[in-house]
């Protein structure tokens, strides 16, 4: 009964994701893609948060838009299968292979955001991105945050604020953060693409059960 109020819960939020919006001014990049969500009217922010002593890792936005437009089917093909209709959050894409992911130049170093607390930090840092470059849209309330890991083992990566908190999720990202690697390598337990989905869940307001 539980699962299925949890359930329930996620396709309303999905629900009113799927609502065209009558006054949108203008076509988003989004609308010329075929994604079966791509008119949802609240989107995910997709933000890649990097401290100033802190590398991007290659390939981010390629990894990382491959596991979020697979997140999106896993949440739809989910959903459909609890009986809840096949739906799923929104993502603002560039193209059909392709997120729009809002890259954030952090002003301090990594020391300034550690695993606990950190996030007070980089929210501020993130609002103030937003309200200085008001060109960038904010497609909604809910921002997923990947935080480059801050040490150099890709076996063994360890970084910033893992966790969610008031709809905004942070998850750290490092090389072996990509679908190519998925039940590959057995000691990336904690760290892994199924860590980002937990985290996206809390995102859009499920709980743990």
């Amino acid at each position: 009964m539980k699962k299925f109020i949890l359930l329930l819960f996620i396709s309303f939020f999905f629900y009113s994701c799927s609502k065209n919006e009558d006054n949108n001014p203008s076509p988003t990049p989004s609308e010329s893609t075929s994604n079966p969500w791509r008119n949802n009217p609240y989107k995910v922010n997709v933000i890649y948060f990097v401290p100033r002593d802190v590398s991007p890792i290659p390939r981010y936005e390629e990894r990382i838009s491959k596991i979020l437009l697979e997140a999106q089917q896993y949440f739809a093909n989910n959903l459909q299968r609890e009986g809840l209709g096949r739906r799923s959050f929104g993502l603002d894409l560039i193209d059909d292979n392709t997120v729009n992911i809002i890259r954030i130049n952090g002003l301090l170093g990594k020391n300034a955001y550690p695993e606990e607390n950190g996030d007070i930090i980089i929210e501020r840092e993130i609002d103030n991105f937003f309200s200085r470059n008001n060109t960038i849209a904010r497609k909604s309330s809910q921002d997923l945050v990947f935080i480059p890991k801050y040490n150099d083992d890709d076996l063994d990566p360890q970084g910033g604020p893992y966790f969610e908190v008031n709809g905004t999720a942070y998850v750290m990202d490092f090389l072996y953060l990509d679908t190519e690697y998925m039940g590959l390598l057995d000691g990336l337990t904690e760290y892994n693409i199924g860590s980002v989905y937990h985290e996206i869940g809390h995102m859009l307001g499920a709980s743990h059960n």
